[in-house]
């Protein structure tokens, strides 16, 4: 029997994740698809901005009044990330939206659970093998100007089989 390792979320590791998602915030403004066409066209954007370490596109994608429930703000997180894409010689992520609302107009909720690990991941079906760390983003996007920005977010561990209920 395969076991996975659980690995709580470190703040580096969440981090570099919900900059992958905001990616998919800020870029769904570009797009006359509807909004829920526009969040999930970018999702694969948003991944190469992190793989990349992008951290000016990453910026732009995040609201100016972002906070969580760890206290973190704008400023806060872009610091933290720039500091850990220093350190890590190579970000790969997997992503799956399983759910988006649209509460109001300018507000949406998403979930998204997020694959993270050294190697690049072409497929959900080589995730066990790779042993990577799996998360669950509860997101609210706010809708400013024509532009998705991330306004809040929080983050769970996930199960691997929560990347294959999409």
């Amino acid at each position: 029997m395969i076991h996975y390792r659980y690995i709580l979320p470190t703040l580096s590791t969440c981090l570099l994740i919900l900059m992958a998602t905001c990616g998919v915030i800020y870029l769904s403004g570009c797009s006359s698809d509807s909004p829920e066409d526009q969040v999930r066209s970018f999702i694969k954007t948003a991944e190469d901005a992190v793989e990349k370490n992008e951290i000016g596109d990453v910026k732009a994608m995040i609201s100016e009044n972002y906070s969580d429930n760890d206290g973190m703000t704008k400023k806060d997180i872009i610091a933290y990330l720039s500091y850990q894409l220093l350190r890590k010689r190579s970000i790969h992520l997997f992503t799956s939206i399983d759910q988006v609302k649209f509460p109001a107009e300018d507000q949406a909720e998403v979930v998204l659970f997020v694959a993270m690990t050294g190697q690049p991941v072409e497929s959900a079906s080589i995730l066990p093998k790779l042993q990577a760390d799996i998360y669950r983003f509860d997101l609210i996007l706010q809708n400013i100007d024509g532009n998705w920005l991330l306004a809040t977010s929080t983050w769970q561990p996930a199960l691997i089989e929560d990347i294959f209920t999409e």
